[in-house]
């Protein structure tokens, strides 16, 4: 549970595109997983602070110098347990704590969040996020079977509506740690079109949420909008409503058999399955540039 390079670089990002880290909440008291001298040469290369970092302490272990370099007046960390020092003890599972809610101006989450129901995380972390604050999770996808209770995909970001705005980003360390943005297509009707992500090595996930307004979080549940336009002319189905049935015709596959699998079958059949898994990772990858593209390190 804590931050590494990617992070600490997309943390530096959100601060210099305008976000406050005045009061700062953590989800698990975050470990750094830096070095002090890397982190020394990131921090001096944007006009940040590095001082704390000069001499390797135990204070260097943890995220909060960090965070304090980036602004922090307040640092604070909140676990279901004591052992790693954290200032409020409290499970998430439950509501969140009636005196941090809509009060920080950045809510970190990390690993942690694993631990967590999905929707019970979210809800809680927004609560405590204040009017124009952000929510940053950083946590793990692809290939983290077996890390946590529960495993977070891109497209979960998007249930953060109304009162988000949400932009994120991916960390593949087959492709040297790159930073890469996420890019959600539409299709009629506003329904984004699903985002998949196939690979080889663990991936981790970035998100920064903005807090534009105190609403209801999650006043109408999340739904999959992948089938919607098939239900609904409109492409939004009335709320709380089950899909109406419609008996349509079946539709009938007639495939077409290259000349040459009756002189070589299998041959054929082994070009065929090489065909497919190529054009599957190709779509499904992180090369996709219609659903990722890399951008520039802070």
């Amino acid at each position: 549970m804590g931050l590494d390079i990617n992070a600490v670089r997309f943390l530096i990002g959100a601060r210099e595109r305008g976000a406050s880290f005045a009061k700062v909440l953590m989800i698990g008291r975050q470990d750094l997983n830096v070095y002090p001298r890397k982190m020394v040469q990131v921090l001096n290369q944007h006009g940040l602070a590095a001082d704390a970092f000069l001499v390797e302490d135990a204070r260097t272990r943890y995220a909060d110098p960090f965070f304090a370099a980036l602004g922090a007046r307040e640092v604070h960390s909140l676990d279901a347990s004591p052992f790693e020092g954290a200032g409020v003890v409290h499970d998430l599972n439950l509501p969140s704590p009636g005196n941090f809610r809509n009060l920080m101006t950045w809510f970190m989450t990390g690993h942690a969040g694993a631990r967590v129901s999905f929707p019970a995380r979210l809800q809680n972390c927004m609560e405590m996020v204040r009017p124009n604050g952000r929510l940053f999770i950083h946590t793990g996808t692809n290939n983290w079977c077996g890390h946590g209770f529960y495993q977070s995909v891109p497209r979960c970001s998007f249930a953060l509506e109304p009162g988000q705005r949400v932009q994120g980003g991916t960390n593949d360390p087959a492709h040297g740690g790159t930073l890469r943005t996420l890019v959600s297509g539409q299709r009629p009707g506003g329904h984004p079109r699903a985002v998949e992500l196939l690979t080889f090595c663990p991936v981790q996930l970035l998100i920064e949420a903005r807090r534009t307004d105190i609403k209801p979080i999650f006043a109408q549940t999340p739904q999959q909008s992948d089938y919607t336009p098939r239900w609904e002319p409109s492409g939004v189905p009335a709320s709380g409503t089950a899909p109406p049935v419609r008996r349509n015709p079946p539709v009938v596959y007639a495939p077409v058999r290259h000349p040459l699998a009756r002189i070589f079958p299998n041959l054929m059949r082994l070009i065929h399955v090489l065909r497919q898994g190529m054009a599957l990772y190709w779509n499904q990858s992180i090369r996709n540039r219609r659903n990722f593209r890399p951008i520039k390190k802070p």
